[in-house]
């Protein structure tokens, strides 16, 4: 087996990157434009609104999948190195 070399950068810019897709998604999609959306006169048919509840319930758990994936990840790379 061939040592594969640990490209610490490449590795610290994935993590960076993780980090500001939700720092976008926090300042570029606040919840108070969708829900001043929702609200206006006329939105939604039934149709509509089953699909953005849909949508909605499942970008929820991918969030708390993202999140829960994470914060073990964090948690794993704490071991690492540590005595027992």
């Amino acid at each position: 087996m061939s040592a594969q070399p640990h490209d610490l950068a490449a590795l610290a810019r994935r993590i960076e990157a993780f980090h500001g897709v939700i720092k976008r998604v926090d300042e570029e999609h606040k919840a108070e434009t969708l829900i001043r959306i929702i609200h206006q006169p006329g939105y939604t048919t039934v149709a509509e609104w089953a699909f953005l509840a849909h949508t909605l319930e499942n970008a929820i758990a991918q969030a708390e999948a993202a999140a829960s994936t994470y914060a073990a990840l964090v948690e794993d790379a704490q071991k690492v190195g540590a005595s027992t």
